[in-house]
């Protein structure tokens, strides 16, 4: 190996940690997850397909009948309801999702009703 070949390699040598550091350096601006997710259901209103506006009241449970509520209350008022399809966006927060198995509790009324 020649004199100029030997600086070139030592440049090569002392640029190579520099771009180990560079990769292994972790990302400062991660993506933030998004909790929002899309629930569709049928909506039936005394054993008809529900038309309208409607107010819809969103809970999780830990448990089917004597589960503690995990997570906030979700309102979505008004609701359009057509030929009883409706879709509505929900989030019940960051860390709620963790593996957990949860049952979803579903309350409706028609727009503005007590």
């Amino acid at each position: 190996m020649n004199t100029a070949q030997k600086h070139r390699a030592l440049q090569l040598l002392g640029i190579l940690p520099g771009l180990a550091l560079i990769s292994f350096t972790p990302w400062s601006d991660a993506a933030s997850v998004d909790n929002t997710f899309t629930y569709q259901g049928r909506l039936a209103d005394n054993g008809v397909s529900a038309t309208g506006a409607y107010d819809l009241r969103f809970r999780l449970f830990n448990d089917a009948s004597a589960g503690a509520q995990v997570g906030p209350t979700l309102a979505v008022a008004p609701l359009s309801v057509s030929n009883g399809l409706f879709t509505a966006q929900l989030d019940f927060g960051s860390g709620v999702f963790d593996g957990t198995a949860y049952w979803l509790e579903i309350a409706a009324r028609t727009n503005g009703s007590v």
